[in-house]
């Protein structure tokens, strides 16, 4: 309480509305937008680094449990918006600290754990009132409308088979990994084509015994390459947690047999099974 007293006592001695134009002209000044001048680059500390990585497990938890119990995808900017918050955070209260404190203007380029904890923060309140605000909208008209429940969109489908433990996957590894994620074999097709056109994979046909031929999706091996692309195309899965996937075992349903015959033709070396 005393040192908002305190803060309180410092602004009504200042003249605010000069001191903020002053702000806003120090960030433009040091953030000119030119060829000439090159941006300032901002970096994220180490446990901020840590604490976003947490984040980003959070969300991927939330997502995968949602496409299992066949919910609406949270949204997939949460982290992305997160970060920029935590940037503009940092600017704004360093500039304006120094302004303040009559000291001169320096912009540090390390972003500490405090903003992204105070980002996580916003975002997550104004993402609350949007939802609240839905909420009311959907309680005045659920009576005068048909529910309609929501479809998985491309990228959620791709989420989900990204998501799947192992290097490979075909559609029945997929139903029984989300069995209340109904969607049909087209779609699952599409959404593994439409990986491959990204150079995300690639999808193969194989034949083993006494069994239809099977068509086989060979996820990405993990990079950085394909962990820009995750985010260019608004995948909803965080990086780290695609790698890990990658690493576990293959379910069951991707037999000993399809193994095999995937290593006999070259499609994919042995050791990327991990078993």
């Amino acid at each position: 309480m005393e040192a908002a007293r305190a803060a309180t006592d410092t602004l009504a001695t200042k003249t605010f509305t000069t001191d903020f134009v002053q702000c806003i002209k120090e960030i433009h000044k040091a953030h000119p937008f030119s060829e000439e001048q090159p941006n300032l680059i901002y970096t994220f500390g180490p446990e901020a680094l840590n604490h976003l990585q947490s984040l980003h497990g959070e969300f991927t938890d939330q997502l995968l449990e949602a496409i299992k119990e066949g919910k609406p995808t949270p949204a997939s900017k949460h982290i992305e918006l997160i970060q920029r918050v935590a940037v503009a955070l940092f600017v704004l209260d360093n500039t304006l600290r120094t302004i303040i404190n009559n000291t001169q203007i320096t912009f540090a380029k390390i972003i500490p754990i405090l903003y992204i904890k105070r980002a996580a923060a916003y975002v997550t309140h104004w993402e609350n009132q949007k939802d609240i605000i839905v909420k009311v909208i959907n309680d005045i008209t659920s009576s005068c409308v048909d529910v309609v429940k929501p479809q998985p969109t491309i990228r959620d489908i791709q989420a989900a088979i990204l998501s799947i433990a192992g290097p490979v996957t075909t559609f029945r590894c997929f139903s029984k990994s989300f069995p209340r994620f109904k969607i049909t074999t087209q779609e699952y097709q599409n959404a593994t084509k439409d990986l491959t056109t990204y150079e995300m994979g690639a999808i193969v046909t194989i034949k083993v015994r006494h069994a239809r031929p099977i068509d086989i999706y060979i996820k990405p091996e993990a990079a950085n390459t394909t962990y820009n692309k995750v985010d260019e195309l608004e995948i909803p899965i965080a990086p780290a947690f695609l790698e890990t996937k990658l690493k576990q075992p293959s379910p069951p349903s991707i037999t000993k047999n399809m193994k095999d015959e995937l290593v006999s033709k070259d499609h994919i070396a042995r050791d990327k099974f991990n078993e």
